[in-house]
């Protein structure tokens, strides 16, 4: 049986390409091809399909390999590896009743936290103000809150007090960069936009994720504002490499598909945090990804009547917002970024409805 290293050398001889040409295709270095060919290192699931589509295989065929090597390579100096191979394969048959016919089937855990926040939701409905000065007081409020903590994930040093007089008296604050005053007016006016698209009942799509992005990076990255990336990416932090810019289109092209496919199927607060995971993922953007992910979160909440789940930038909050991005990427599990949205959307609901009762 041929090696995945030995096919991809066939498919490109056969096609008379060089192993820069691959190695341009994928956007990395010409060695890492050679080494994909000789079998000294393994591409990537994300280069896997990109190979298929550019030498015309059917994915499975190529990625079924891959995986077969992987499992191996994980195998390998282990003893009785047929016997835990048969292992794998019982345990594979008898769990098979166990995975749902329905991709957006959730535990038994979820359901429990979701019937929790939708009592409270429920509550929400029922007492919210219906007064427009409070309503008006309230929205500015939570534009400076929400523009505080957000841009504070992102290492912005401006205070709540100093992002307020920044927004709302346009101040400039001494020892602060140009920078760091645009990313807190950007973002109000970000939130200002999905306000807008709620209240003129608008849909998300391309066009409008991509304005949103325009308006956080205005005046700091204006050749990028609005524009999917053209280039690799590294997060900060972060072992996760985010997909090659090649990628990026085909991405999110299928993003919107998802989407459109489960907004009527899925619960509100599952569908805010399924697509702010899928967007710091994909990274389609060259910087504000995450500033984009959170606002595309909370336009979902509100678009459904939930009240704003504000991500602190606490030192804390913000390491467990992280850690739980980082192990949906490390074990494909986005059950625990879910658990990580609904509880910061019940704590909302519970603080808006302790807001309303001391009124």
């Amino acid at each position: 049986m041929k090696t995945l290293g030995q096919i991809l050398k066939e498919k490109r001889q056969s096609s008379e390409l060089k192993l820069k040409d691959i190695a341009n295709y994928l956007q990395i270095d010409q060695a890492l091809v050679s080494k994909f060919e000789s079998g000294d290192r393994k591409p990537t699931r994300e280069q896997i399909i990109a190979l298929s589509k550019y030498f015309e295989i059917k994915n499975d065929e190529l990625l079924q390999i891959w995986l077969s090597e992987k499992l191996m390579s994980i195998l390998e100096g282990e003893e009785n590896i047929m016997h835990v191979l048969k292992l794998t394969e019982n345990t594979i048959k008898h769990n098979e009743h166990k995975i749902p016919d329905n991709p957006l089937a959730l535990s038994r855990r979820i359901q429990n936290l979701l019937l929790e926040i939708d009592n409270l939701h429920n509550r929400w409905k029922m007492d919210k103000p219906t007064d427009k000065a409070w309503i008006a007081q309230w929205k500015n409020a939570l534009k400076i809150n929400y523009t505080f903590e957000s841009n504070r994930i992102e290492g912005n040093t401006l205070s709540l007090d100093e992002t307020q007089k920044v927004i709302y008296e346009g101040l400039t604050i001494g020892g602060k960069s140009m920078n760091e005053h645009f990313e807190a007016i950007n973002h109000a006016e970000a939130f200002d936009y999905i306000l807008a698209l709620i209240n003129n009942n608008e849909a998300l799509n391309e066009n409008v994720f991509k304005e949103i992005h325009r308006l956080v990076l205005k005046n700091i990255d204006n050749k990028n504002a609005g524009k999917y990336r053209a280039t690799a990416i590294k997060i900060k932090n972060s072992q996760y490499t985010p997909p090659q810019a090649y990628l990026v289109n085909e991405l999110m092209t299928n993003f919107f598909i998802s989407y459109n496919k489960e907004k009527t199927k899925s619960h509100p607060v599952i569908l805010a945090a399924n697509l702010h995971e899928r967007i710091t993922s994909i990274h389609p953007f060259s910087s504000g990804n995450g500033h984009v992910a959170r606002l595309v979160m909370n336009f979902i909440l509100l678009k459904h009547g939930y009240t704003l789940a504000n991500i602190k930038g606490s030192h804390n909050e913000r390491m467990e917002y992280f850690y739980a991005l980082e192990k949906v990427r490390d074990s494909e599990d986005v059950e625990i970024f879910q658990t990580f949205i609904i509880k910061t959307a019940k704590q909302s609901l519970e603080e808006h409805l302790k807001l309303v009762s001391s009124t």
